[in-house]
């Protein structure tokens, strides 16, 4: 993932609304919403609410491996 996708996936997991991410990257909220459900399909999950959970998971299977 990278590019626009990715801006919106940060602060998403930061906890930007999908029209806060709007404004602060100048787009339109429909555009969040569309990347939102591009990036939910690439990471296999059904809700945003996932996100946060999946980041975390990450890190403790890459603690795991050191």
């Amino acid at each position: 993932m990278k590019g626009r996708k990715y801006e919106i996936f940060l602060l998403s997991i930061k906890g930007y609304s999908s029209k806060e991410i709007a404004a602060k990257l100048y787009i339109v909220e429909a555009t969040v919403n569309s990347h939102m459900k591009e990036i939910l399909t690439i990471l296999n999950v059904k809700a945003r609410k996932e996100l946060p959970s999946i980041i975390i998971n990450k890190i403790l299977e890459l603690e795991k491996i050191e």
